[in-house]
């Protein structure tokens, strides 16, 4: 028996938190965009960078959560790599397409004006071939994904046990090897310190599996901790995402706060905006450089305002009328084709220990 806390609790602690890592990174894009389209200094905060690394803290939490079951079993990595990729792929290919359209026929929108083919397929293969930024610069963070994944996916043809150690023992060798690897390399962007957060994430999953769930007022104080740091760190200028492990280890205290307390008074807002985090991940730039054009003269924290509430708006409707059709039928096409052939002997995978990391994963 998982020794999680709730299951409700805890999906609605990490929605939560996933909407909020989403919105720091749509207010650092629309105070950038804002302040270089009005010349006009708005604010000192800048938190996107730390936003991205709770995603990826959560991302590793999810994935060893929801796939707990699966090591070992035959065929498994490959239910895990079709639910991830199905997860994944199809709204980023769509927004990808949607930039090289605007690039060729809108490029002043979003100052760009050429493509180059081998960048463009190394961005839908998830391979940096231009260093870290794909043509659809927010899929960087999407490159640091697949390649856990691939990782996972082998971890899975093992024991837990030995999967655990040997995901730990490669994902640190890469992250040694990072100050050998060529700046703007696949080596140098698939070694980079960003493994760390999906690391920490898969190891508060196995954590929280095996210690007991309680009231925890030592990681509220935590999350709380946490959180004043964070905020100490931008209200001080400082650029959180450039100082190392300290994110990592923030957003990681934030995670497990959501992961192991059991009481949570969660407004419903927030659950659906963590279910179309990744829509509002991918859509926000679109919605930002659209208001650039439509409504520039608007004063800077009405417009960051407007692309706040649009982009999140956009997302909801994304999630609801793109990824959630899109999930169905990815279930009913691995159900006949990838699960076909699997032995009937084997016990189910309780996929519904957590539903909505299963559904909505990382």
């Amino acid at each position: 028996m998982p020794s999680f806390a709730p299951d409700r609790d805890r999906s609605a602690n990490i929605q939560v938190l996933r909407a909020i890592a989403a919105l720091m990174v749509v207010f650092e894009h629309a105070l950038a965009d804002v302040e270089r389209a009005t010349g006009k200094h708005v604010i000192a905060i800048w938190p996107g960078g730390f936003g991205v690394t709770i995603f990826f803290v959560i991302s590793g939490f999810i994935i060893h959560h929801s796939s707990a079951e699966l090591f070992g079993r035959h065929n498994s990595w490959k239910d895990f790599a079709w639910r991830r990729l199905w997860r994944i792929v199809p709204l980023y290919y769509a927004a990808t397409m949607l930039y090289v359209l605007m690039a060729l026929f809108f490029s002043s929108t979003i100052n760009r004006g050429s493509v180059h083919l081998d960048h463009l397929l190394g961005s839908l293969l998830f391979i940096p071939v231009h260093g870290v930024s794909p043509v659809y610069a927010l899929g960087w963070s999407l490159n640091f994904e697949m390649m856990f994944y691939a990782s996972f996916a082998i971890a899975l043809l093992m024991p837990e046990r030995m999967a655990l150690v040997a995901l730990v023992a490669w994902l640190t060798a890469l992250m040694v090897l990072h100050p050998l690897a060529s700046p703007g390399t696949v080596a140098f962007v698939w070694t980079d310190y960003h493994i760390a957060a999906f690391l920490a994430g898969v190891l508060i999953s196995v954590a929280a599996n095996r210690w007991p769930r309680r009231h925890n007022p030592v990681l509220f104080l935590t999350g709380a901790v946490a959180l004043l740091t964070l905020a100490a760190a931008v209200f001080s200028h400082v650029e959180t995402y450039q100082i190392g492990i300290v994110p990592i280890a923030l957003a990681s205290a934030l995670v497990a706060a959501a992961a192991f307390t059991t009481t949570a008074d969660i407004a419903g807002i927030g659950s659906l905006l963590g279910d179309s985090s990744y829509s509002l991940y991918l859509i926000h730039m679109f919605v930002i450089r659209g208001l650039a054009v439509a409504a520039p003269r608007l004063a800077p924290i009405t417009l960051i305002g407007l692309i706040i509430t649009l982009s999140c708006l956009a997302a909801v409707a994304s999630h609801r009328f793109f990824e959630r059709p899109l999930l169905r039928l990815g279930q009913r096409l691995r159900q006949r084709y990838v699960d076909r052939g699997r032995p009937q002997n084997l016990v189910p995978v309780q996929q519904n220990r957590c539903p909505v990391y299963v559904d909505e994963g990382g």
